[in-house]
């Protein structure tokens, strides 16, 4: 008895695990130099405005970065 394949036994087409590709960021993801101290400085800001409060130092930093960020846009510095 003949088999009713067409010859391609176990073809399986190649499939590459390929991680899915990422842009890179259009600026620095870490501050260097006179922009981590804006940020640190922002921050400390924020935490002064909180009262002092503790627990909250990744979220007035996050804050903070977000805020330099826009004045060195609307400087025109990047």
């Amino acid at each position: 008895m003949k088999s009713s394949h067409n010859g391609a036994v176990g073809a399986m087409p190649a499939v590459r695990n390929r991680q899915p590709q990422r842009k890179a960021p259009a600026r620095s993801a870490v501050p260097t130099g006179d922009s981590e101290d804006k940020i640190r400085a922002a921050a400390y800001a924020l935490y002064e405005a909180r009262g002092h409060l503790e627990g909250h130092a990744l979220e007035d930093w996050l804050q903070a970065e977000q805020q330099v960020g826009l004045s060195h846009r609307a400087s025109g510095s990047a």
